[in-house]
């Protein structure tokens, strides 16, 4: 399923909606994708937009890989036990926002941007891998849960950082921040791993 627009463009999947194969949204515009109520892909979902693109995936199954792009701000939410088996890829000219609830990204986590990240990994969430994020801006991170992030945390942005952590072991490997301004890190006890800086522990 491919849907190009030479404005705005819009994709809703509702109730039990299937896409057995990849879906793809390109526009030269903003881009809004909902899929809800058990709606699932069989493959990938690539979302490209030149202006800016929402993506909301409630009670979702993706079985591949999802990739957002946008030349503004880019919103990414996924609740209500959505699933992405594959790579979560967010790239942005603009700034971020991203939250997990109750969800689960199997394939591990980029988000690369020229502005800052606002994300949330919410109580009920999991990310199978590891979570990157390169930006120019301030990032602002927390991470509940148990088992919550399987692999290693990397944070490199050019702006302030900002990380609270909670629950039992909610990052299974390294929490590492490099190449940024002011570091607050609050419950370093939840990294298994090392954490860098060690002195931004609060």
């Amino acid at each position: 399923l491919t849907v190009d627009a030479g404005d705005d463009a819009t994709l809703d999947l509702f109730g039990s909606s299937r896409v057995e194969g990849d879906v793809t949204v390109r526009t030269d515009g903003d881009a809004t994708v909902t899929l809800t109520g058990s709606s699932y892909i069989g493959g990938d979902l690539t979302v490209k937009a030149a202006g800016s693109a929402d993506l909301d995936l409630s009670s979702t199954s993706v079985r591949g890989d999802v990739s957002v792009e946008a030349d503004e701000d880019l919103d990414v939410k996924l609740s209500g036990e959505a699933s992405i088996d594959g790579r979560l890829t967010v790239d942005s000219s603009g700034d971020v926002d991203l939250s997990l609830m109750s969800s689960a990204v199997g394939g591990g986590l980029i988000v690369d941007t020229d502005g800052g990240v606002e994300m949330g990994i919410d109580w009920g969430s999991s990310v199978g891998g590891d979570v990157t994020i390169e930006a120019a801006s301030d990032v602002d991170t927390t991470v509940s849960g148990t088992d919550s992030v399987a692999g290693d945390v990397f944070i490199r942005t050019f702006g302030d950082v900002d990380i609270e952590i909670e629950g039992s072991e909610a990052v299974d490997g390294d929490l590492t921040v490099e190449d940024s301004g002011d570091v607050d890190i609050d419950g370093c006890g939840s990294v298994v791993g090392e954490v860098t800086p060690a002195s931004a522990c609060g």
